[in-house]
Order: structure tokens, then C-alpha cells, then sequence
């Protein structure tokens, strides 16, 4: 029994350590990229071996990166098509696409985009049994700089009755 306790004392303080580590992580993630932002615009400060590397990535940009599809009725499909350009000089690969949840499907070019060219995540959300405010994420991995770009759906999804009325159990 001792055991046992000593056993899962253990393992809860490496869960701590191990949760304050990833927070500590993201804290220096956030830094590292509040410098790369500072040293992007900082024009007369960048190397030119600096630009000449990042100049040579695919960037994804976007129409938009939000879309807001108001208010649909609960098991309504909502369909949306985030278009995208390769401004980058190098062909652009997307790597994965996942929502934040299992209700929303995006899909996604699996060919390279070349540089000049357009592209689209088309995203399909399923409203069957998510009423209320909705907010959803779509992470995009690629070949870019930033490799993640995030796009976001959101609308309100109204409650649909069950018009059957009360069952008899006679």
C-alpha cells in the first residue's frame, strides 16, 4: 500500500513539473516569436542572408482567415471555402489540416501550389447536435513561415425541437 502511494505521489508531482515546463515552453515560444516579429520589421536591421532565406519560403496568404456564417438551423451542413495564394517564391505544400473538433472536415490541395498560384481549404461543419455560439479552429500545416496558420468558423446554431411531442409508454 505504501508503495502504491509513494508510486502515485510520484507521478503526480512529474505531471506538475511536466505541466509547468509546457507552460514555461510556450512562454518562451510567444517570446521567440514576439523577437521574430521585431526583427521581420525591422527592415534596416535584417541581414541579407536573413532575407534571402525567408525570401525563398511559400507563403499562404489568405482572403480571409475568419468566417462568420451567421445563424443555421441544428443539422444543417455549412460549407466554406477559404482561398488562398502562394505570395512566396518557392512551392507551397500543405503537410495536414485538423479542426478542433470532429464536426468540422477540412480538405485541403495535397499537390504543391506554386508560387502565383491560388489554392483552397474547403471546410464542411456538421451542426447536428452542437446548438449555440460556435467557434471553431482549423490548423494548417505547410512548408511556410509560419508552418501553422489557423483559420476560424463561427456562427450560432439554432435548436431544433423534437416535434414528435412526448412518447407514450402504453
Amino acid at each position: 500500500m505504501n508503495k502504491l502511494f509513494i508510486l502515485f505521489g510520484t507521478c503526480s508531482l512529474l505531471l506538475v513539473f511536466a505541466c509547468d515546463n509546457s507552460q514555461e515552453d510556450s512562454a518562451q515560444s510567444s517570446q521567440e516569436e514576439a523577437t521574430l516579429v521585431s526583427v521581420e520589421n525591422a527592415s534596416d536591421e535584417t541581414t541579407p542572408d536573413a532575407t534571402a532565406q525567408d525570401g525563398n519560403l511559400p507563403v499562404m496568404s489568405f482572403e480571409e482567415i475568419e468566417f462568420d456564417f451567421g445563424t443555421t438551423n441544428e443539422g444543417e451542413i455549412v460549407k466554406h471555402d477559404f482561398i488562398f495564394t502562394n505570395t512566396g517564391e518557392a512551392p507551397l505544400v500543405i503537410d495536414t489540416a485538423r479542426a478542433s473538433c470532429g464536426c468540422t472536415i477540412p480538405t485541403f490541395p495535397r499537390e504543391p501550389i506554386a508560387p502565383g498560384e491560388t489554392g483552397t481549404i474547403a471546410v464542411e461543419f456538421n451542426s447536428q447536435g452542437r446548438p449555440g455560439i460556435t467557434n471553431k479552429s482549423i490548423r494548417i500545416n505547410a512548408n511556410t513561415q509560419p508552418e501553422v496558420t489557423v483559420l476560424y468558423l463561427k456562427g450560432t446554431v439554432k435548436q431544433m425541437l423534437d416535434m414528435k411531442g412526448p412518447r407514450n409508454n402504453q
